[in-house]
């Protein structure tokens, strides 16, 4: 590379220099307009532009609920009831009814007299009377799982937030890590090293478009899209922010070169993180009409997990459980968040990145409330441990809470 050119791409990274401005300029233009794009698809879309077989998929997830409704081994604080069943048949004919309707209007059904007719089916598999099989067992396992590891949590993270207030109360110091270990050089810097970082990721997920791939090569390479990305985005974040403080690892917060919480309490703080975004969606549950959470059912599911080949299950689990927590708190809780919060403090940093983090996701009102708490849940994490790599693991751990239900879906989808 010739030296007026690497001198040109390091001013790229350089907020006080015009290149930087323009570049960074051009990448914020981008990244809103993938927020633009997101958001947009949020409102427009549905389960007919998100899935390939929607009509197979909403059918597979009746038969599934009605099985465990039946077996009452759904987590809940309210054993089944007559009403639990009559929710669940409204639920699951305002979903039918929303397909067939979205279906006519799209041009993606002729008429509607199958979807109605599955409609009849599913809406029966909800009669308490009704004879049922149970779930297989892989699939029992995988509920129990999640469903014990949430609820825990939930437990936990109570008896842990009472702890911090108390000692709070009694000792005035900050509550928040003397440092982070992501190394920030100022607000700009650190905003202009997140585009960077987002840039990276969308060019990431735009080489599926160009690369010449065969469809099984294609097919994987998009399942671990973001385990791809890891490299990519961390090279970004090193080559920026840790390697200008001689750091590697502790720029995660692995090590002692920083001052930072106990591995121990650390650990324990992403457990209460955990249960905090199960007491939030508990509480959506209840506090959202039921129309609005039945209207998006289709927003959290893969169908290459629940149908896919095992290899394709697997990558995309992986992608779900480490690609995405690394690639994402990087670019979230190490860049922006830690970008604002040098500059503003806590509360405008955690609000500011956590309403970018959740605009990405184009998930609709309860999705997005929900993303938008955690967002703040992992920003005060990465603040009260100065350590990267709790979020991270919060995130990971809180993912493959939702990934389990979805693996025991796909077991029973074995069976049909």
């Amino acid at each position: 590379m010739k030296p007026h050119i690497l001198n040109d791409f390091r001013r790229a990274f350089n907020p006080a220099h015009p290149v930087a401005v323009a570049t960074a300029t051009l990448c914020a233009v981008l990244v809103l307009w993938d927020v633009y794009t997101v958001v947009t698809f949020s409102f427009d879309g549905g389960p007919w532009d998100s899935l390939d077989d929607p009509v197979i998929t909403l059918s597979t997830l009746n038969q599934y609920e009605a099985r465990t409704i039946h077996d009452e081994i759904l987590c809940s604080l309210d054993p089944t009831s007559t009403t639990d069943f009559v929710q669940s048949a409204n639920d699951a004919q305002q979903c039918w009814d929303d397909l067939r309707d979205e279906g006519i209007e799209i041009g993606a059904v002729g008429d509607g007299d199958e979807l109605d007719a599955r409609r009849d089916e599913a809406v029966a598999l909800f009669a308490p009377e009704a004879q049922v099989e149970p779930l297989p067992t892989i699939s029992r396992v995988a509920l129990i799982v999640a469903s014990f590891a949430s609820l825990s949590t939930m437990l936990f993270s109570l008896g842990w937030l009472g702890v911090i207030l108390w000692k709070r109360k009694q000792n005035a110091e900050s509550q928040f890590a003397s440092t982070l270990s992501m190394p920030i050089a100022g607000a700009w810097y650190g905003l202009i090293v997140f585009l960077y970082a987002f840039i990276t990721l969308d060019m990431v997920m735009w080489s599926t478009f160009v690369l010449p791939l065969s469809e099984e090569s294609l097919e994987r390479f998009v399942s671990s899209s973001m385990v791809v990305a890891i490299p990519f985005v961390a090279c970004v974040a090193w080559l920026f922010c840790a390697r200008p403080n001689q750091l590697l690892l502790e720029a995660f917060g692995f090590g002692s070169r920083l001052t930072q919480m106990k591995v121990p309490a650390t650990l324990a703080m992403v457990a209460a993180v955990i249960g905090l975004g199960g007491i939030v969606s508990t509480l959506l549950s209840y506090v959202l009409p039921e129309s609005s959470q039945a209207n998006v059912w289709w927003e959290s599911l893969d169908e290459k997990l629940m149908f896919g080949s095992a290899s394709s299950a697997i990558l995309t689990s992986l992608d779900a459980v480490v690609g995405a927590p690394v690639v994402e708190e990087i670019i979230f809780r190490g860049l922006l968040f830690a970008g604002l919060f040098s500059r503003w403090g806590f509360w405008p940093g955690a609000l500011g990145s956590s309403i970018v983090f959740a605009s990405v996701h184009g998930y609709e009102l309860e999705g997005s409330i929900s993303v938008l708490t955690t967002g703040i849940f992992l920003c005060w994490l990465y603040a009260r441990t100065g350590r990267l790599w709790a979020p991270m693991l919060a995130h990971g751990l809180l993912n493959a809470i939702v990934v389990l239900p979805q693996f025991a879906i796909r077991e029973f989808a074995q069976t049909m």
